[in-house]
């Protein structure tokens, strides 16, 4: 994530931000957590770090690649928690 999206600490500028919080400096928006904090920043950026190994469908979360893989290929990601090209069915 890069430092010019993220604002440290609360006050000012609008938002919901909360002391100790970390901030979208895009947005203002404020969150408890650095991680929640860089998912949301995928909104504003357009990054699709996630894909599924059976198609081209890239997601910015991976638990909507797992819906893609439920509702598109049904695959039930729930009995196979740790999903890689080579456990996939054939």
């Amino acid at each position: 994530m890069s430092t010019r999206l993220a604002r440290m600490g609360g006050g000012g500028g609008g938002g919901d931000q909360r002391a100790g919080s970390v901030s979208c400096l895009v947005c203002g928006r404020g969150f408890g957590r650095l991680e929640d904090l860089r998912r949301h920043v995928r909104t504003h950026t357009g990054e699709k770090p996630y894909t599924c190994p059976m198609c081209t469908f890239r997601a910015a979360v991976m638990s909507s690649v797992y819906r893609h893989m439920r509702t598109v290929h049904n695959i039930n990601t729930r009995a196979t928690p740790s999903l890689t090209p080579s456990n996939l069915p054939t």
